[in-house]
């Protein structure tokens, strides 16, 4: 059985239920039911369909019910038989104007009761849920930008141009103020008087 809260996808406004009930009859090699114990369903989805016209779309399902009745018979008070029986059917799930891609059917028998109508024949009434799962779109992975480029090779040459400019530019303050310099010890210096010279 399937629970509606087992799939995130499950849409609920698609959830068809069906009412159904057939008429089992015991093979002859099965004995005669005295009391039936125990009652269970599967569902098995054969194929399904998407049949789409102007007015609705329609999911057509094509499925099989698997029921086993476990009983007792009078031809044995203390052992239990189990009969199995495979049941077609098909159901029709409207989904509107949908357009979207369906990845699968999900079955749930919600309910199911067995009457003994005869020694050989069974009433087995089910109520069945299906839905579909739609294919959810994964979203493209956007690729990474790729990394800027290594600088670091121009920054290290970038970093030796202009420590070289700026040693220059030291060379050249310093050549500059020791001109200064000695421009200012040449005119500090007091000029020097000459002897007048006598003639003889």
């Amino acid at each position: 059985m399937c629970d509606y809260n087992n799939d995130a996808t499950i849409n609920t406004q698609y959830v068809e239920q069906l009412c159904e009930t057939d008429k089992l009859i015991l093979t002859a090699k099965y004995p005669d039911i005295a009391k039936i114990v125990k009652t269970s369903a599967s569902i098995t989805i054969a194929s399904f369909s998407t049949i789409k016209n102007p007015l609705e779309n329609k999911i057509v399902v094509n499925a099989v019910k698997h029921i086993k009745i476990v009983y007792s018979s009078n031809a044995s008070c203390n052992q239990l038989y189990c009969a199995k029986f495979s049941v077609p059917f098909s159901i029709y799930i409207p989904i509107g104007n949908c357009n979207s891609i369906i990845d699968k059917i999900h079955f749930s028998v919600e309910n199911i009761c067995a009457h003994q109508i005869s020694n050989k024949l069974i009433s087995a009434s089910m109520i069945i849920s299906a839905w579909p799962v739609f294919k959810t779109e994964v979203p493209k992975k956007k690729c990474p930008s790729p990394p800027p480029p290594h600088n670091e090779n121009n920054i290290c040459k970038i970093k030796k141009v202009l420590s070289v400019i700026f040693e220059k530019i030291l060379s050249i303050i310093v050549l500059v103020l020791q001109f200064i310099k000695m421009l200012i010890s040449r005119f500090s210096q007091k000029p020097h008087k000459c002897k007048p010279r006598h003639c003889h």
